[in-house]
């Protein structure tokens, strides 16, 4: 019951117990409780390479809340505690892959997608050339049909269906798929998406239900340099300083910092403001079930508790002095640096980013993050920006479309996605950290007039929101939130890990922050619609 990985190894590694020569079915071992199931992808490759893993079940199917209606008829989910009932163990009970209505948690497209009938397990996109297994015991593959598509940057570029096979119970087929040349230009990406569905009606799904999808890179590759951008023509630019602010202007942009709080505070263009503030240094998240159970006491020995004692949530964010200089190609560099002090150390992270503003208004922003080692193991690691009401409507590249983490994203393709900003608010009974996206290639978000689009040269982390982090820790129930009308703007280095640990192993270490120097870069590009 809820073991480690690394007990499950030991026991499917030792031939010589007797109790070794039988099936191990773990009877709970992922914790479905809010924004939970991290790590269940690296259970299922143990169950792949040891015969003697059979598997195990998920704690639990549906959440066990109750509709009720708060006075301004806002509907909400009650649990333990919200019926005078004394004592009770609050949210406990809602814990499942589904809400009590069955949507859906975003960690079941995760179950899926590891339980699915079919894996592509081997690609050779020399000769196209891909090998598949049926994950099935007892019947072959003659009733699931597979689709694929070409996409190219996350474009779509062609696509077909594959022609029926029937591949015994637990054995592979190798099999070419007819793509077509199609050239890859430098700097762009190629996958194979491969889809399976059901060709008929059975005794559980309609035909054409989606039975899983693998996604395949085919070639290409990122650029792993500072973020490149073909200079426009543009005029020199403007830079006015006093004792409070530093304004930039250029051709249709102005940019202002604040000497006060060593942020950037207004970003203008097009005659449309972009910006309230940011961006700033963040480390705080609104817990997760599994981070710890904000209303329990008794939490100290999980992440929460860690982070309480160490005053993480209320950490004071200290500006350090703004640099201004020019450079001999016209940009003008802006060195702002936060220094996040709390109870366990008033050097917890610094970070020092410089901004270089270039004349055609594209912005390289390049952030050094030093973490003590008294602070490891932080809930986040990245920049918050505020951007003004309107901004909206949202586009990334990078996995998606449902949230993803660390330590949850093997469902999540990587491709083009689109939506509002309120989309991505995942209603979980207790309100806690959601709708986040790992491997981002860009976003963008604009009001319909103006967009501003961020970029990165590895990767990143995003996640947007009407809420702020400290907006949805003191929330008890979703019917507690009040939207705000700004758009808050999460950019995050990196994001620990969901794990399991309300009733499970915690977030495992590849999925933490480590103390020590972390280095990230990004660009920001605004322009007009």
């Amino acid at each position: 019951m809820y073991p480690q990985l690394k007990t499950l190894i030991e026991w499917a590694a030792d031939k010589t117990h007797p109790d070794r020569r039988r099936p191990l079915i773990m009877c709970e071992y992922s914790h479905a409780m809010g924004n939970s199931n991290g790590g269940l992808a690296d259970y299922y490759d143990l169950f792949e390479k040891y015969p003697g893993l059979q598997g195990g079940f998920i704690w639990e199917w549906i959440d066990h809340g109750i509709l009720r209606h708060a006075p301004d008829g806002m509907p909400y989910w009650a649990y333990g505690g919200d019926f005078g009932d004394t004592p009770n163990d609050l949210n406990f009970c809602c814990d499942g892959l589904v809400w009590p209505d069955r949507t859906p948690h975003p960690g079941l497209a995760e179950f899926k997608h590891l339980a699915q009938p079919l894996k592509a397990v081997s690609f050779d996109p020399k000769k196209s050339a891909i090998e598949i297994k049926n994950r099935q015991f007892f019947c072959d593959s003659g009733w699931i049909e597979i689709s694929w598509d070409l996409t190219i940057s996350g474009k779509p570029s062609t696509r077909g269906v594959l022609p029926s096979m029937r591949i015994a119970p637990g054995q592979t087929l190798k099999l070419a798929v007819p793509l077509p040349a199609i050239p890859i230009a430098k700097g762009e990406e190629a996958f194979l998406n491969l889809c399976y569905k059901a060709s008929r009606r059975t005794a559980w799904c309609e035909k054409d239900h989606v039975l899983g999808w693998d996604q395949l890179p085919l070639g290409g590759s990122r650029s792993v340099s500072a973020p490149a951008v073909i200079r426009r023509k543009a005029e020199g630019l403007q830079v006015d300083r006093d004792r409070m602010s530093l304004r930039i202007s250029g051709r249709g942009f102005e940019l202002g910092f604040s000497e006060g709080f060593s942020r950037l505070e207004k970003f203008r263009c097009g005659g449309d403001d972009i910006l309230v503030s940011g961006p700033e240094l963040q480390i705080w998240r609104a817990a997760t079930d599994n981070d710890g159970i904000k209303g329990w006491s008794g939490q100290e020995h999980k992440p929460l508790g860690r982070w309480l004692d160490a005053g993480i949530p209320n950490a004071v964010i200290k500006p350090e002095p703004v640099r201004v200089s020019r450079t001999k190609s016209g940009d003008v560099r802006v060195a702002c640096g936060h220094v996040a002090a709390c109870l366990i150390s008033q050097s917890a992270v610094r970070l020092r980013h410089v901004y270089t503003i270039r004349p055609d208004g594209t912005i390289l922003v390049e952030n050094l993050f030093i973490v003590d080692r008294k602070a490891a193991d932080l809930p986040r690691l990245g920049v918050r920006l505020i951007l003004a009401p309107g901004f909206e409507n949202l586009a990334w590249f990078g996995r998606g479309p449902f949230e993803n983490y660390s330590d949850r994203k093997r469902a999540a393709m990587i491709g083009r996605y689109s939506g509002s900003v309120a989309d991505q608010y995942v209603p979980y009974i207790v309100p806690q950290e959601h709708g986040n996206h790992t491997d981002i290639r860009w976003l963008s978000l604009d009001n319909g007039r103006t967009s501003v689009r961020f970029s990165a040269p590895g990767l990143l982390e995003f996640s947007a929101s009407h809420f702020t982090a400290g907006d949805l820790f003191v929330a008890t129930h979703t019917c507690d939130l009040k939207p705000r009308p700004e758009t808050i703007l999460n950019l995050d280095y990196r994001q620990r890990g969901l794990g399991t640990a309300s009733c499970g192993p915690d977030t495992g270490e590849a999925y933490r922050i480590p103390a020590g120097r972390h280095s990230w870069s990004y660009l920001i590009e605004a322009t007009t619609i």
